[in-house]
């Protein structure tokens, strides 16, 4: 036993000593109670409704006293309290207290009581699933759609719920037990089953509770469509047969029962609206049995689909009446004759036994049968004309109703185009005016069909179309009439696919004469020698001049000399007197000038000046030749051609004499002189020369055959031998040779002439027209000469050339050997 202060109770007894005793001892749970009514759980476990509230009292006996906590949360009283319950649960009540013992000994003792709640509830809303046997074994809710299923089927509702303790299931057939099996479904199955799920809930506090839930399923049967019924215009007939009348409109009604609502189908044609088969203007070629099928297609919920079909046929016969070929429209020419034929494209139903004729405008009959014959048409039978065809109908209703068709042909009696008149201001053929004048074209024309009207200016050879339009009547007007322009010939063309009409006017517009702008002159024109030119002036003018009214002049030197016809002009005037000509028939080198031509009437004149200009490839150089031979060189001269009214050049070419090529001096120069140079020694060569411009190029002058010159005195043995032979005597005679040379030329009295170069004035004027070409040498493009005497100083200068010419020099030479000679 333990002491307390030191001192045993014995001794403590003994000494007779009062002592007070504190026992400490460890918590024990000694009860556990719910919900306030001192329940006590004997064996830890209560039962209670989901949902509700507990209170549980945990009581303990201890020294000191004993802390409780539940669940290991410390607490402020021994009460748990659990707010609406709602799934099984264990909550665990721990006492604890602190002991300390006499002699300073603490010890913590804990004492622990588990208790259960087993939750009790109701069943909720129970689960129906179902299954179709004949389809598969699988499961489907039936909780929200409908369940589809077909007669003949058989299916199987399953029900369940969640609940504690487990429920008992009645449907509202009275079938008790989760399953309900519906076989061979019918038309009058129900379509709506109810399933009630039931438990009884034995709680701790409240006694026995009973929870209860219902819950459906709808059932979706479906069937295929039976028999159909028909209704004409609302009528049900008594044969599906009858006879309606083309044009008109009837419906027929196909209903059928089914489930799904069966679709509507016609072998026929026409609109359909639903199970409505509405024929509107019924045709011919409808068909004669039409038939209508209602057809459903069944898919229960399952998957499993089944179609079904229902079908009857209705006979038609449609009354229609005959169909009249469409006439064209009938052309033809005036007197002649006409024949129309009233073709039908349908007979009818019953076919047509009625024709006839009628003329429109007057209402009347003209004729019966499908021909109408119009011989030697006129005029008056241009008009519209109607064939009528009919037939006799007797429709389902009995009455007698007749069929007619009618088609209108329009007859058109047709003429060729022509002009009325054409005129202006009331003038019929022409009219003159002054210029600014308004001047008013009226063309009236006939004609069917109706004729394309133009108004044309066809003055100068095309026709300019002023207005172009399809009508009876053209008007054009020309403000401000201008003599170049408005002057001449008009025609008004009236035009259709017979004829074409014509009718000319005049419009004469008086004016001075004046160049015409559409055919303007021109002025200056080049000529080879010999060639013909014309000259060409075309005016406008009214009055007309007259042949007497144009007058030719032609620029001599500073003035103008008036021109005539002769053989070499002619000047001519055109029939309309709008065109004057002057040819030049051959022309001549003082052809080359200016002309000009004065035209008039007596309002004024006008006049125009023309250039004939030159203009060929140049003639060939003419008197080529040789004015100085050399050794190494030669000068070669000539006297120019004609240029052609161009700038010429020349060209030289040489070549030895029988043998080797031309070889080309292109020396491009207006000069008449020339030195050939680098020539070898005692050779004879061939020379020509040629002049060309920008038009071509001349002939080549007749070639010139030369030698160069050789050295005087060989430098072998024959010049040797000479030389010492003439030695000492060499210069008396040379002064006798010159003496004797004197002498002769003396006795000729140096009468020599020589060929000079003059100018010759009378072409003067025929230069100044080419000058412009840039050839500033045609003074002597002529080629005239003159001889000249030579004077007193001329004859020295002669005679000392003479005497210091290679000649010379060659006749010393062999007036000195001469002696030795053998």
């Amino acid at each position: 036993m333990r002491t307390f202060d030191g001192i045993n109770s014995a001794e403590a007894t003994e000494k007779n000593i009062a002592l007070k005793i504190n026992v400490l001892y460890p918590p024990v749970i000694t009860k556990l109670s719910s919900n306030d009514k001192s329940i006590e759980i004997n064996n830890s476990t209560i039962r209670v409704q989901r949902g509700d509230n507990i209170n549980i009292v945990c009581t303990s006996d201890a020294n000191p006293l004993a802390t409780v906590f539940w669940n290991g949360q410390l607490i402020d009283s021994p009460t748990l309290t659990v707010i609406s319950v709602q799934h099984d649960a264990v909550w665990t009540c721990q006492a604890t207290n602190t002991m300390t013992e006499f002699d300073g000994v603490i010890s913590t003792s804990n004492v622990t009581r588990n208790v259960s709640a087993r939750v009790l509830y109701g069943p909720g809303v129970p689960t129906i699933t179902y299954t179709i046997p004949t389809n598969s074994d699988a499961l489907w809710n039936a909780l929200h759609d409908p369940i589809k299923v077909i007669v003949g089927s058989t299916i199987i509702l399953m029900c369940s719920v969640d609940s504690v303790p487990n429920s008992t299931y009645t449907w509202d057939t009275g079938h008790k037990g989760s399953i309900l099996t519906i076989v061979n479904v019918t038309r009058t199955t129900n379509t709506r089953h109810i399933c009630m799920a039931k438990n009884v809930m034995d709680t701790s506090f409240k006694g026995n509770v009973i929870g209860s839930n219902t819950s459906f399923a709808n059932l979706d049967i479906l069937y295929g469509p039976s028999t159909i019924a028909l209704m004409y215009n609302n009528v049900t007939p008594i044969k599906n047969e009858f006879k309606v009348i083309e044009g008109w409109s009837f419906k027929i009604l196909c209903s059928a029962s089914s489930n799904p609502a069966p679709r509507y189908t016609w072998s026929g044609h026409v609109a359909q609206q639903g199970n409505a088969l509405i024929i509107r203007n019924v045709r011919t070629d409808i068909e004669r049995n039409v038939t209508c099928k209602a057809e459903n297609t069944m898919t229960d919920s399952g998957g499993k689909s089944v179609v079904g079909t229902t079908l009857v046929t209705v006979s038609m016969e449609v009354l229609y009446p005959p169909d009249v070929q469409s006439l064209q429209n009938q052309t033809v020419l005036l007197n002649n004759s006409l024949t129309v034929v009233c073709n039908l494209t349908l007979v009818g139903n019953p076919p047509a036994s009625i024709y006839s004729w009628i003329r429109k405008d007057i209402g009347r009959v003209i004729g019966t049968g499908k021909t109408l014959i119009i011989n030697n048409i006129r005029l008056a039978d241009e008009g519209e004309y109607q064939c009528n065809a009919s037939n006799r109908m007797q429709p389902i209703t009995n009455e007698v109703l007749y069929g007619l068709s009618q088609s209108t042909v329009y007859i058109n009696v047709e003429y060729g185009a022509y002009v009325r008149e054409f005129k202006s201001n009331q003038s019929h053929n022409s009219i003159a005016v002054n210029q600014g004048e308004t001047v008013d074209l009226l063309c009236v024309a006939d004609g069917d069909p109706e004729p394309v009207l133009r108004v044309m200016n066809t003055t100068r050879g095309n026709e300019s179309i002023m207005v172009e339009i399809k009508g009876r009547e053209a008007k054009y007007r020309i403000q401000q009439a201008q003599c170049e322009y408005d002057t001449g010939n008009y025609t008004c063309l009236a035009d259709n696919r017979y004829n074409e009409g014509r009718q000319l006017f005049a419009l004469l517009v008086y004016c001075v004469p004046r160049a015409s702008p559409f055919s303007l002159p021109t002025t200056t024109l080049s000529s080879a020698p010999n060639d013909s030119v014309l000259f060409t002036f075309t005016i406008i003018a009214y009055p007309k001049p007259t042949l007497q009214d144009v007058i030719w002049y032609k620029r001599e030197n500073d003035s103008w000399r008036v021109l005539s016809d002769d053989n070499n002009f002619l000047i001519t005037l055109s029939d309309d007197s709008m065109q004057i000509q002057l040819n030049i028939v051959h022309v001549q080198l003082e052809d080359y000038s200016d002309y000009m031509v004065n035209v008039s009437n007596k309002l004024g004149s006008t006049m125009e000046v023309f250039t004939l200009k030159a203009r060929s490839k140049p003639d060939i150089p003419k008197e080529s030749q040789i004015s100085r031979i050399g050794k190494t060189e030669l000068i070669v001269e000539w006297i120019p051609g004609f240029n052609g009214g161009e700038t010429q050049t020349f060209t030289i070419r040489y070549k030895v004499l029988g043998d080797g090529s031309w070889i080309i001096i292109p020396i491009n120069i207006s000069k008449h002189i020339w030195t050939i140079d680098g020539l070898a020694s005692g050779i004879t060569y061939q020379i020509q020369i040629r002049a060309q411009n920008k038009i071509g190029e001349s002939d080549w002058t007749q070639a010139i055959n030369i030698t160069t010159l050789v050295d005087a005195v060989d430098k072998g043995s024959t010049s040797s031998a000479i030389g010492g032979s003439i030695g000492g005597a060499a210069g008396v005679v040379l002064i006798v040779a010159v003496i004797v040379v004197i002498w002769r030329h003396r006795i000729k009295g140096l009468n020599a002439t020589h060929r000079c170069l003059v100018n010759r004035n009378s072409v003067g004027r025929y230069e100044d027209l080419v000058r412009e070409q840039g050839n500033n040498d045609t003074s002597t493009t002529d080629g005239s000469y003159e001889t000249c005497r030579i004077g007193k100083a001329s004859r020295l200068h002669y005679l000392i050339r003479i005497l210091t010419s290679y000649e010379l020099r060659c006749l010393l030479l062999v007036e000195i050997v001469r002696p030795y000679s053998p």
